[in-house]
């Protein structure tokens, strides 16, 4: 079976140097790409650390975090989603039903 190819296989990626990311101001190719998920509950936690386990035994330089609108009245966790949307490169919302989780 032949391997699998992955758009961020480091092998095949440029150097910085050579593809001039830090001049133009674009994301080194060896840098983290951030992925937030904001849902309703929990439903995709057990999904969130496959894919995260996936992702590293891979090498790809992406990470997945998952919020649950559920927990907000934590003002902690309602934070925590808060610092993850901003650092985040890709934002996923699902599920959310309600004002109060849109308003978050």
């Amino acid at each position: 079976m032949p391997k699998r190819t992955l758009p961020a296989d480091r092998s095949r990626r440029r150097s910085k140097a050579e593809s001039g990311a830090s001049a133009s101001g674009h994301r080194p190719s060896d840098a983290t790409v951030k992925m937030v998920i904001v849902t309703l509950d929990d439903h995709l936690a057990g999904a969130t650390q496959r894919t995260n386990a996936a992702l590293a035994r891979e090498r790809v330089p992406v990470t997945v975090t998952q919020h649950a609108a559920s927990s907000f009245d934590d003002a902690a966790a309602l934070a925590r989603c808060h610092e993850d949307i901003a650092d985040a490169d890709l934002i996923v919302c699902t599920m959310l039903f309600m004002d109060p989780h849109i308003d978050a």
